[in-house]
C-alpha cells in the first residue's frame, strides 16, 4: 500500500552516495563498522535503528566477527591509503522488509561480487529506509592469508607471498564507476 500525502500517493526519492575512508580524513574502518552495526558508543547515537545488517566475502579470519577484519584494516593497511569504500542508499519504503533486504543484498553483489570483503546495515528511521554498505578494495583471490599477511603489499610474482591485491581507487572507484553504481541501482 502506497503512503497518502495529502491525497497525493508518495513516491520514494532516489539517493545514493559514494565515500571513502581514510586515516588522513580520521575515518578509521572499525568506527565505520560500528556506526553501520550500533556497535559500542553508537549503539544509542545514530540515524535510524539497525534493522537489519549482515557481512561477506570475510577472509576465514574474520568469517566468524567481521569486525575484526575492520580492525586489522585500520591497523595494517598504509597510512595514507584507503581505508575502505561506502556506498550509502536509499531504499523504496513501497517495499516489504523482506524485498528491502533482498534488494540490499542484490547492491551488495553487484558492487563487491565475491571478492571484496563487505558489512552492510539497513537502518530505519521515520520511513526513510537506507543503506550503508562498506567494503575494502582488497580482492581475495583463494588463497589463505593471515591477518598481517592479507593487508601486506601484492606480490605480482608470487602472490602467496604477498597481501591481496588491491584495486586502486583512482580508475576503479571514480566517478564514471559511481555513474554506472547510481545507473544499475
Amino acid at each position: 500500500k502506497q503512503p497518502k500525502l495529502n491525497d497525493i500517493f508518495a513516491m520514494s526519492i532516489f539517493h545514493l552516495t559514494v565515500k571513502r575512508g581514510s586515516r588522513s580524513e580520521n575515518r578509521l574502518s572499525v568506527d565505520k563498522h560500528d556506526y553501520i552495526m550500533r556497535l559500542g558508543r553508537f549503539a544509542e547515537r545514530h540515524d535510524g535503528e539497525l534493522a537489519f545488517g549482515e557481512s561477506g566475502n570475510m577472509p576465514s579470519w574474520a568469517a566468524d566477527v567481521p569486525q575484526k577484519f575492520w580492525v586489522e584494516a585500520d591497523a595494517h593497511e598504509r597510512a595514507n591509503g584507503t581505508l575502505y569504500h561506502e556506498v550509502e542508499f536509499a531504499l523504496p519504503r513501497e517495499l516489504t522488509f523482506d524485498q528491502q533486504i533482498s534488494a540490499a543484498r542484490e547492491a551488495a553483489r553487484m558492487i563487491c561480487g565475491d571478492q571484496h570483503p563487505y558489512s552492510w546495515g539497513l537502518h530505519e528511521k521515520d520511513g526513510n529506509p537506507h543503506v550503508h554498505l562498506m567494503f575494502s578494495g582488497r580482492m581475495l583471490d583463494g588463497i589463505d592469508r593471515d591477518a598481517d599477511q592479507f593487508f601486506k603489499r601484492y606480490n605480482a610474482k608470487n602472490p602467496e607471498r604477498g597481501g591481496c591485491r588491491k584495486e586502486s581507487s583512482g580508475d576503479a572507484r571514480g566517478p564514471e564507476w559511481v555513474k554506472q553504481v547510481r545507473t544499475d541501482w
